[in-house]
């Protein structure tokens, strides 16, 4: 048992994979949602890792009420099939004791910094800069802005990101099994939040695109 709550994101709801896990099943995306947490709920009670070679499809679709749900999930890459069973991609980054401690941990953080922040408005306590201590500040934010404007794909959105590739692929181009594929690999976060591909020095969508469907072939 690991507790009586599990990790959800605001964008959850949002996510290229709740839309797809609808679609395949011809379901409303609020009942894919409804069903993928009463998964997700049944797999923080009763797994310790993301090995799940004891679980069958079958058990998977009676907890979420939704016949070919598991398949579903395979599809979007939230469940992987194995030669010794199924496994839960990513499982200690959401689901299990050491999630919620990262979680735990960060809402300790961010409640000290905002305790800190008002506790140093109430006092009326100011720090004025010099002026190379001022320079410095500049100089920092104009490279910020500067790389926002160059790089911008460092701020998109998991929903985003998706649509990126849609806009891409507009004209058909690639098919849509590719899209996905390629999606799921360069959307994987990392510890930090931030998505593979938004590690990358530079990015162009339509260039890795290219590439990816030159290996693929």
């Amino acid at each position: 048992m690991a507790g009586d709550w599990i990790k959800i994101e605001h964008a959850t709801i949002d996510k290229p994979e709740i839309y797809k896990i609808a679609e395949i099943l011809n379901i409303d995306p609020h009942h894919a949602l409804g069903s993928m947490i009463s998964v997700w709920v049944w797999m923080d009670k009763q797994l310790k890792s993301c090995n799940a070679n004891l679980v069958t499809k079958k058990l998977l679709d009676r907890k979420a009420d939704v016949t070919g749900f598991a398949d579903s999930m395979l599809r979007v890459g939230w469940l992987l099939e194995g030669a010794e069973g199924l496994e839960v991609p990513n499982f200690d980054r959401h689901l299990g004791n050491s999630a919620k401690k990262r979680a735990e941990t960060s809402r300790r953080v961010t409640q000290h910094r905002e305790k800190c922040n008002k506790k140093s408005v109430t006092n009326g306590v100011t720090f004025a800069l010099t002026r190379e201590e001022k320079r410095r500040e500049e100089k920092k934010e104009n490279t910020i802005k500067k790389a926002s404007i160059i790089n911008p794909y460092k701020k998109w959105t998991d929903t985003e990101f998706w649509q990126e590739l849609l806009n891409v692929n507009e004209e058909k181009k690639y098919d849509h099994s590719m899209i996905e594929s390629f999606y799921s690999y360069w959307a994987e976060k990392n510890d930090k939040g931030k998505m593979k591909f938004q590690l990358q020095n530079t990015w162009s969508t339509a260039g890795r695109l290219a590439n990816w469907h030159s290996r693929s072939n």
